[in-house]
């Protein structure tokens, strides 16, 4: 593929859409950080994803996806209650910095999921990454635009600067906000669980899981 890797502000979503439909990686601006984006389906893609980090294959790779509805797809056998749950938390925090994380469905590879059977989804703060997914008609690989290890890009100048033509194309969103990572929420217990601590506290996600348990 011929690499677009310059940065470029215009980028448009069906530009993007192809490059991934076509087994590239994008990067685009999130609620925090710049992401990694590949076509979640695409195997092959997810991996150029760990060997542009460094990441371990050990280590799952969140997805970002563009409406509700989408959770079915890529989430299986939900309970009522988590169905629920994730209704409320996501008309309250989403589009935002919140990942849950749910039993996954057999069209998620395992790559994503580092060979388990969960996978972590979020709708992003950006119009520009919803109409992509939806182009695209898959979730993208959202995790942060650097090597493992680094900090993470906040301007479309640092993830060029990091990983030059390895990367198809990057859309300079302009500088996002950094600050804390999104905050993960597993609800694949009988107790929802914050994996990672990030820009949504445990105290507005309890607040907004006492309301469902009031209903």
């Amino acid at each position: 593929m011929m690499s677009e890797a310059q940065t470029n502000p215009g980028h448009t979503a069906e530009r993007l859409a192809q490059i991934l439909q076509d087994g590239g990686v994008v990067a685009l601006a999130t609620d925090t950080f710049y992401c990694l984006a590949a076509c979640a389906t695409n195997e092959r893609a997810v991996r150029r994803i760990f060997t542009m980090k460094n990441r371990p294959v050990t280590t799952p790779v969140p997805l970002l996806i563009a409406d509700p509805d989408d959770v079915m797809k890529y989430a299986d056998e939900l309970t009522d209650t988590q169905q629920r749950t994730v209704t409320a938390l996501g008309q309250r925090f989403w589009p935002g910095a919140l990942s849950i994380v749910l039993k996954r469905s057999p069209i998620v590879p395992d790559i994503v999921s580092a060979g388990g059977g969960t996978v972590a989804l979020r709708i992003p703060n950006s119009p520009l990454v919803r109409e992509v997914v939806r182009l695209l008609g898959a979730p993208v690989t959202g995790t942060s635009a650097n090597r493992s290890g680094e900090n993470p890009a906040t301007t479309a100048a640092a993830v060029r600067d990091a990983f030059r033509n390895a990367v198809d194309a990057v859309a300079d969103g302009g500088t996002t906000p950094g600050g804390p990572s999104s905050t993960i929420l597993a609800l694949t217990s009988a107790a929802p669980r914050i994996l990672r601590a990030g820009a949504i506290s445990q105290a507005e996600i309890s607040e907004a899981i006492h309301a469902i348990r009031l209903n």
